[in-house]
């Protein structure tokens, strides 16, 4: 998942979400839907999650007022993607690709 076109692709998600002012992160299905529009290349679990986690990671960085603890939208979409698939276990700590240009 790491080539050029995906991360290009993921970059152009992530951005058309955070450009509309999210605040929530976006469920499987809207993300699915905003990768039809955008790229052309098969769609993946994984793609979906770095979009969600991307996402996640922004909105506890620059609202962290939503809550106390630290890292709150981080920690509901790791427990979206345990609850979905049972058989992973997913670090607190998930690794954060690399999406920006260079």
């Amino acid at each position: 998942m790491s080539n050029d076109i995906v991360k290009k692709a993921i970059r152009t998600v992530v951005n058309i979400f955070l450009d509309s002012g999210v605040q929530t992160i976006p469920i499987y299905k809207e993300i699915y839907e905003e990768f039809e529009i955008s790229y052309e290349g098969y769609i993946t679990n994984e793609m979906i999650r770095e979009t969600q986690y991307h996402i996640a990671c922004y909105l506890d960085e620059n609202h962290p007022h939503v809550t106390n603890e630290h890292m709150f939208h981080v920690n509901e979409v790791i427990a979206w993607w345990y609850r979905a698939d049972r058989s992973c276990v997913y670090p607190h700590s998930y690794p954060k690709l690399d999406i920006s240009d260079e």
